[in-house]
Order: structure tokens, then C-alpha cells, then sequence
């Protein structure tokens, strides 16, 4: 009984330490890798935005989850269409640096947002990561103001254009 309450405990405590809308995004350093563009690596916070831009989409996922490689091309689209005032970050929690690597060389031309390596799993940690792929829309101030776990489907996708158009208007 002591195992099943104390199972119960954790997930339920769990659940209440998962970064959820409303909440204030952590700020988490990782290497950050520009591809596509030309390869770098630069030290930064994953809520950092570009200059100008109004919201960050940031997307955690690993090189072996077939729904996270369905979602690249789109998160690669919306990162074009979007580019003006949105920031597109993908983070891996891979912990094996040479395989993603080479995924990132055989994806480079879907890659022309940063991407950052968390091997280490502390971002993957600070915002409570238990499935790729998770997406989070951060608004200028860095507040989580959507979530989303899975798949992107045309709806969620016209959900996130319209949600920063209208966070965008306001």
C-alpha cells in the first residue's frame, strides 16, 4: 500500500511541477547550433529571442520519436511563414551527440532555426520533458501561452498562426 501511495504522490506532484500555460518559462543555457544558414555554436538561454521578435516557439524532441521528425517540416514552415516576430528553437534531449549530428546534417535544409543540444537533460528537467514532442509558445515576456504534446496537425498549426496573430494585434 506504502508503494501505491507513494506512486500516486509522484505523479501526482509531478504533474504539478510541469510548466504549463501560465507559467513563467525557465531559462536554460545550451549549446545552440545554427544550421541550414552556416553551422555555430553559441551559448544561450532557450527563451532568448531574436532581436524584434515577439514570441518564442520552442519544441523539445529526439532524433529517434517518429512523431518529432513528422513535426520538423512543419515547425520549419511555421519558423519561415513566422520568422518576422517568432523565434523557432528545437531542443534534443539526446544524450548522443554524434547521432544527432548526423541527423542534423541530413536534415539541414529543414533546419534554418536554432537548434540546441540538451544532453545533459537539464532543460529537458526544468520543464518537467516527459514526452517528444513538446512545443511551447512563449509571448515577449517569456510566459508559457501554449502547449502542445504530439503530433501537429493542420488545426494545431492554424491554432498557433492565429493565436500570435492575435497575441501579435493586442
Amino acid at each position: 500500500m506504502k508503494v501505491l501511495t507513494g506512486l500516486i504522490f509522484g505523479l501526482l506532484s509531478f504533474s504539478l511541477m510541469a510548466v504549463e500555460v501560465g507559467d513563467s518559462a525557465p531559462c536554460v543555457y545550451l549549446d545552440t547550433v545554427v544550421s541550414g544558414v552556416g553551422t555555430e555554436s553559441v551559448e544561450q538561454c532557450v527563451t532568448d529571442k531574436s532581436e524584434g521578435h515577439q514570441f518564442t516557439i520552442l519544441e523539445f524532441m529526439s532524433i529517434t520519436c517518429g512523431a518529432c521528425i513528422k513535426n520538423l517540416p512543419k515547425i520549419s514552415a511555421l519558423a519561415v511563414e513566422l520568422g518576422d516576430h517568432v523565434t523557432t528553437k528545437m531542443v534534443s534531449i539526446d544524450r548522443n551527440v554524434e547521432a544527432v549530428n548526423s541527423f542534423l546534417e541530413t536534415n539541414e535544409s529543414l533546419i534554418t532555426f536554432l537548434f540546441a543540444f540538451d544532453n545533459e537533460r537539464v532543460a529537458k528537467t526544468a520543464y518537467s520533458i516527459r514526452y517528444t514532442p513538446t512545443m511551447f509558445i512563449l509571448n515577449d515576456e517569456d510566459e508559457v501561452i501554449y502547449k502542445h504534446i504530439g503530433t501537429l496537425t493542420e488545426e494545431h498549426i492554424a491554432e498557433i498562426k492565429e493565436l500570435v496573430a492575435v497575441e501579435d494585434a493586442q
